[in-house]
């Protein structure tokens, strides 16, 4: 298990697509329409990790 840290905590886009199975493309389309919250800093759209994680989460099930 990978455990968050501020140096972890964030993705681009780019690592945010791997992590979640995704195109760039779909995250950024997310991101435009409202539904993944994203933050800018410079050039670079960071996500946050944990929010991925409650996206690719079926409801209901629990983290161990």
């Amino acid at each position: 298990m990978t455990t968050v840290t501020p140096e972890n905590q964030y993705l681009t886009v780019c690592d945010a697509a791997r992590y979640v199975g995704l195109t760039e493309g779909t995250i950024r389309n997310q991101i435009a329409r409202g539904r993944l919250p994203a933050k800018k800093l410079g050039r670079r759209v960071l996500i946050e990790r944990l929010l991925l994680d409650s996206l690719i989460r079926p409801h209901g099930e629990r983290s161990a």
